[in-house]
């Protein structure tokens, strides 16, 4: 079975695809996309609690990635609830799987996606320009 049969959902495999070669390229510095491809390559699950059981206090400037606090670091913690209840079957929670994915931003809104790539085009912009107007300086002062 291959990854794209797992996921089952088009959009999802495109984010998680793009994802895992970035992490394979190097461009992205985690060991989390290794963790998921190589569970989704072996048709493996993995169990998410109903409640969050940690608190991450690694959210800091000297973080080697979670350098800045975000909603992640404010999550309640709640104790583990004994005795552990077990369900009779086992399934993938496709509506989860889909709420993660809008929710860790790896499916922004359109909203976001537009804010984000008028930032960088905004940034590009302001920088052609400076450039632009260095050079133009330079010229003046040679005198041509």
């Amino acid at each position: 079975m291959q990854v794209r049969d797992v996921i089952a959902n088009q959009e999802q495999y495109m984010s998680r695809e793009r994802v895992f070669n970035e992490a394979y390229s190097g461009k992205i510095d985690t060991w989390d996309y290794q963790w998921l491809f190589a569970r989704l390559s072996q048709s493996g699950l993995s169990i998410t609690p109903s409640v969050n059981l940690i608190s991450n206090i690694g959210f800091r400037e000297d973080a080697t990635h979670t350098k800045s606090r975000n909603a992640l670091a404010e999550l309640e913690v709640f104790a583990m609830q004994f005795p552990l209840r077990f369900h009779s079957f086992v399934a993938v929670d496709r509506d989860y799987d889909r709420r993660w994915m809008q929710v860790t931003g790896n499916r922004r809104p359109v909203v976001d996606r537009l804010k984000s790539r008028f930032s960088k085009w905004y940034v590009r912009l302001v920088s052609s320009r400076s450039r632009y107007k260095s050079h133009c300086l330079q010229s003046t002062r040679r005198g041509e």
